[in-house]
């Protein structure tokens, strides 16, 4: 791993703002999409708060807000607010488990942020921070984990002295390219920032198809999704919470909770099935809002009474080896693009949080039949049946009246979007 420059010692920063153009990092490659995109949106309270965080926040949201809804790339996004951005992201981590903390989760972004860290460090005059990026990153070349955890008791003490935050702010607030808007008319000028992605549309239909490709091809996902659909009547699976280590039948495994379309279930991947249970919810935990109360008897009362939720009688189980199978259909059938694609059909713009329930065909299925269904539930018109052949697909209403048809040409051309 290549560092920047030569070693140097870390030293306390001594530029007390920004520093001038010419002792800047030299300009990085870039690829705005518009001119317009190079403007940074942040409310007017931020830029007028006494915090010092507030303005340095603000770019935080604005640059989630533009990756995730604008669905813009890192590099397509302003170079400064992306500095900022990693800036932030550098403190954080190593306040809350120093530089090795940052090296594990920074790994997924190495390029950006060993290209904005220094740069932002730089811009910002936080010669001090930027000297200990540089040691760090020296260390980490030579795989010196001591080196490492040494620097952060020097970044810790430089903190105390010279912190970076109002550094970043000071930087932030002299940006030529700040667009303060009043804060009612925010949300506003962030989506229409938004909707100058030129590659948005083609983005959203991609991860539309890899949201639902995901989903079936998850042993988790899929196989509680297939336990939920097993049942008598209509339950669909709608989102996999948290997990938690457990003992079932004898084998070490992760138990789920789950939202269905009936109510919270516990789902368990088995040894060779997977197990879906009812859960019990005695009481709500209580809220730390509760602890201010003035009756401490009554809230300590409540604590000591509540009862976490535990698993309920087992509803069905589903086989690991029927799910494997229903997982092979998927992708034989690319029954994801498939899947977006009529959903598509019909308006439905944003796929990705449309509920999906898979049936699995009979044993006895005639070979005219289709090799997939699955139910699909969004506003408008309701919940639909989605039937996936070899030769296409379709989507059906309840009362089997066809809404939309997709040939195997479309389906496989809808698929090669999900690279985009």
């Amino acid at each position: 791993m290549a560092a920047f420059g030569r070693r140097r010692q870390s030293q306390p920063d001594t530029a007390p703002g920004p520093v001038a153009a010419s002792q800047a990092a030299p300009p990085l490659p870039r690829t705005p999409l518009s001119q317009s995109a190079e403007n940074v949106i942040l409310p007017r309270s931020a830029m007028e708060a006494d915090d010092p965080y507030a303005p340095v926040q603000a770019v935080v949201d604005f640059i989630n807000f533009q990756t995730n809804t604008g669905l813009y790339k890192s590099d397509e996004l302003p170079a400064k607010a992306m500095m900022a951005y990693y800036c932030d992201y550098y403190l954080a981590q190593v306040n809350n488990g120093g530089h090795a903390q940052f090296i594990h989760n920074f790994q997924g972004a190495a390029e950006a942020v060993f290209r904005d860290v220094p740069a932002g460090l730089s811009a910002m005059g936080a010669t001090g921070h930027a000297a200990i990026f540089a040691d760090m990153l020296d260390a980490v070349r030579v795989d010196r984990a001591e080196d490492v955890e040494r620097l952060d008791g020097v970044f810790y003490e430089l903190e105390k002295h010279n912190p970076l935050t109002p550094m970043n702010a000071a930087w932030i607030r002299d940006w030529p390219e700040l667009r303060v808007v009043d804060d009612e008319r925010l949300t506003e000028a962030l989506q229409g920032f938004a909707k100058m992605n030129p590659h948005r549309a083609d983005r959203t239909v991609a991860l539309g198809i890899l949201s639902i490709e995901n989903k079936l091809s998850d042993e988790v996902w899929l196989g509680c999704g297939l336990a939920c659909m097993a049942q008598d009547g209509i339950e669909i699976l709608l989102q996999q919470g948290n997990g938690s280590a457990v003992e079932h039948d004898g084998v070490q495994t992760i138990e789920w909770v789950l939202q269905t379309t009936s109510g919270r279930r516990t789902g368990i991947v088995g040894a060779d099935a997977v197990h879906l249970f009812e859960r019990i919810e005695h009481s709500p935990p209580p809220r730390l809002e509760d602890l201010m109360e003035e009756d401490r008897d009554a809230v300590w009362a409540k604590i000591e009474a509540f009862q976490p939720p535990e698993r309920g009688e087992e509803i069905v189980r589903v086989g690991l080896e029927t799910v494997a199978q229903v997982r092979q259909i998927a992708q034989e059938t690319r029954a994801g693009a498939a899947i977006d694609l009529l959903l598509r059909m019909i308006g439905c713009d944003d796929t990705r949080e449309a509920p999906l329930g898979v049936i699995t065909p009979p044993e006895d299925t005639p070979d005219n039949a289709p090799r997939l269904m699955a139910l699909l539930a969004t506003r408008e018109p309701g919940v639909t049946r989605a039937v996936i052949y070899d030769e296409g697909a379709a989507l059906l209403t309840m009362d089997e009246q066809v809404l939309v048809r997709a040939d195997r040409a479309e389906i496989d051309a809808h698929w090669n979007r999900r690279a985009l």
